[in-house]
């Protein structure tokens, strides 16, 4: 089974490794590092912030969760949340890593793109 967690939780070395291991364009790697850097320069919400005053965030710990690592299994389940109903696409993922994608052929007719954006971005 994929594991998840680490002991190192969301770390530069972490998120580094998560990004190498995308399939995705420099740039947009390279926009994933911005992001990371911001975030990391950010300071936590308080309660006296107007958006975050109903929100106790202190028992967030940031250090329990960690970017996803590993390979998504071939044999993920369906969905259940779309079973008996006609969709025009879906995404089923594991792990932040895509499994399988779907477009209904309408959709691809008419020149709709339609699933894992390193995927798309590859193309």
């Amino acid at each position: 089974m994929t594991q998840t967690l680490t002991a190192d939780g969301f770390t530069a070395e972490s998120f580094d490794d998560f990004v190498a291991s995308r399939n995705e364009p420099g740039w947009l790697a390279d926009a994933r590092r911005d992001a990371w850097r911001t975030f990391t320069h950010l300071k936590w919400p308080s309660r006296s912030d107007e958006q975050w005053m109903r929100t106790d965030v202190r028992l967030f710990k940031l250090n329990r969760f960690a970017p996803p690592t590993g390979e998504a299994p071939n044999d993920a389940p369906t969905g259940l949340l779309s079973s008996g109903l006609e969709l025009a696409g879906s995404i089923l993922a594991h792990n932040s890593r895509p499994v399988r994608a779907t477009l209904a052929q309408r959709w691809r007719d008419q020149g709709v793109l339609f699933g894992p954006i390193g995927e798309l971005l590859a193309e």
